[in-house]
């Protein structure tokens, strides 16, 4: 009986090593399945050494690599659909909390604002509340502090 169940497990080896029937030199491995430096994961470093991938992104505030997920204050839209994907604006502040930068979901690069009378920071049409974490464009708030 013992014998029995070697030999079963051994015929079940053999049959889950199936290559469809093709010998070891009809296997081919084409050359768009091997690793080059360009599909590595974590190759994706920027002008400033960031690295996307992980979520990095360049601070010209902070003059160095962030996440700004995790240091930044999150502004969700104001105006969304239930149905839609939010994507969020950050605000990061320098040490002092005197100067704060914006990364905006549409916008290519950063802004750097400075902090008015009060605690508001300006920079153009922009406005950023810290008190109530809200973020207006010409006036109208458009993002506010994710709850």
């Amino acid at each position: 009986m013992k014998n029995l169940g070697i030999l079963m497990l051994s015929v079940f080896m053999m049959v889950s090593c199936n290559t469809n029937g093709k010998k070891d030199s009809e296997i081919k491995v084409s050359e768009e399945t091997t690793p080059t430096e360009k599909s590595i994961v974590g190759n994706d470093k920027d002008e400033h050494g960031c690295i996307g991938s992980a979520g990095y992104t360049w601070s010209e505030l902070r003059q160095e690599c962030i996440r700004t997920f995790e240091v930044g204050v999150r502004l969700n839209p104001v105006e969304s659909n239930e149905d839609s994907t939010i994507i969020s604006a950050f605000v990061v502040f320098n040490d002092a909390k005197s100067k704060a930068e914006l990364f905006l979901p549409e916008a290519k690069g950063t802004m750097i604002m400075e902090q008015s009378e009060g605690k508001t920071f300006i920079k153009d049409q922009y406005t950023f509340n810290p008190e109530d974490a809200t973020l207006s464009v010409n006036g109208e708030v458009t993002y506010k502090g994710a709850e």
